[in-house]
């Protein structure tokens, strides 16, 4: 099995099972201890452990004092996953709800046929991002923008994109899917309702 395979496959089940059971004391319990993840590196707080790397397949794991790219992949799904929930009734982890796509209702909320401006700004400051750690930075602020709007994300399609970003090979290729999601679908829905 690829590593993306193994990548997808643990933050489905952490996420699936977190889902379904919101309201439950240990689901509460982990989620606010991810939470206190957020801005940390990987492997940095132990009580996360349990959460991110307990079950992580051996082929995924640092063997050196960095964490891997994968490491860095479920560890910012999972951190932002937690933080997107906090104060949501329903799940915040939406299968097949891109990245670009929850953006694009962000920046669309509340008006037709016209964009916020800060998201679009804020969305290239994060497709210029030259590292793991900016990308979080960017990516804690626009899914901040989310939670409050209660727009959910497809968490595990999230891990995928933070994994392949960190790869100069793929990275264009997720930005474009990102941007093509949250420019073309939209002037698709406009034409729609352009001929109603």
């Amino acid at each position: 099995m690829g590593k993306t395979k193994l990548l997808t496959n643990f933050v489905t089940q952490r996420v699936e099972q977190w889902s379904h059971t919101l309201t439950h004391p240990a689901t509460r319990v982990a989620l606010a201890k991810l939470r206190r993840g957020l801005g940390k590196k990987p492997g940095t707080l132990p009580d996360l452990w349990e959460y991110t790397l307990e079950g992580l397949d051996d082929e995924l794991l640092s063997h050196t004092e960095n964490p891997t790219y994968e490491e860095w992949a479920i560890y910012l799904a999972l951190t932002l996953y937690a933080y997107h929930q906090r104060g949501q009734t329903r799940s915040m982890h939406k299968p097949g709800a891109s990245f670009g796509d929850a953006m694009r209702l962000l920046a669309t909320e509340g008006s037709i046929g016209k964009r916020s401006e800060a998201v679009t700004r804020r969305m290239q400051a994060l497709v210029s991002a030259d590292s793991i750690e900016s990308i979080a930075i960017h990516l804690r602020s626009l899914v901040g923008q989310l939670r409050s709007h209660a727009i959910p994300l497809d968490y595990v399609l999230l891990a995928k994109d933070l994994y392949g970003l960190q790869y100069e090979d793929s990275k264009d290729k997720i930005t474009l899917h990102w941007g093509q999601d949250y420019y073309k679908k939209y002037v698709k829905k406009m034409e729609d309702e352009n001929h109603d």
